[in-house]
């Protein structure tokens, strides 16, 4: 359903692996679950979700969202600011999506509340093929 929906359909109709996480109460309420996904893991709330994500992921691609994207996004960068995480982040800006977010970022690091070299705990790309060139420069034994 929605982006992540497409993204899956993307993924698989491409023969790739298509994996996610939905909360016990959007499985059993109005959303739909994908189906034909390789595996579906229902957790317990967005929490164990993110969890779950943080440690599946090999690296995060932030595309054009609203608050749940915005909220991953924030919480992979904290978790890697705190050491706890050391994948890659790349925002996705396509046609300037993220561009006010990634201002006020750097306005944040300005005034000094973002610790020196927070700005690069992430890349940002403004299309698709900018997105392949950082994964596939990305060594496999890198990842994970």
């Amino acid at each position: 359903m929605g982006l992540m929906g497409t993204f899956a359909d993307a993924c698989l109709a491409a023969g790739g692996v298509a994996r996610g996480a939905i909360t016990e109460s959007l499985a059993k309420g109005p959303e739909i679950a994908h189906k034909n996904l390789h595996e579906l893991v229902i957790v317990k709330d967005l929490f164990e979700r993110k969890r779950w994500m943080n440690h599946e992921a090999d690296a995060f691609a932030i595309f054009p969202g609203g608050f749940g994207t915005l909220d991953e996004a924030l919480e992979v960068i904290t978790w890697k600011t705190l050491g706890c995480l050391d994948k890659p982040i790349i925002f996705v800006n396509l046609g300037g999506f993220w561009q006010s977010q990634l201002d006020v970022f750097s306005e944040l690091s300005r005034k000094g509340v973002i610790r020196a070299g927070g700005l690069n705990l992430y890349s940002v790309v403004d299309t698709v093929e900018g997105l392949w060139s950082i994964l596939d420069g990305i060594s496999k034994s890198d990842l994970r």
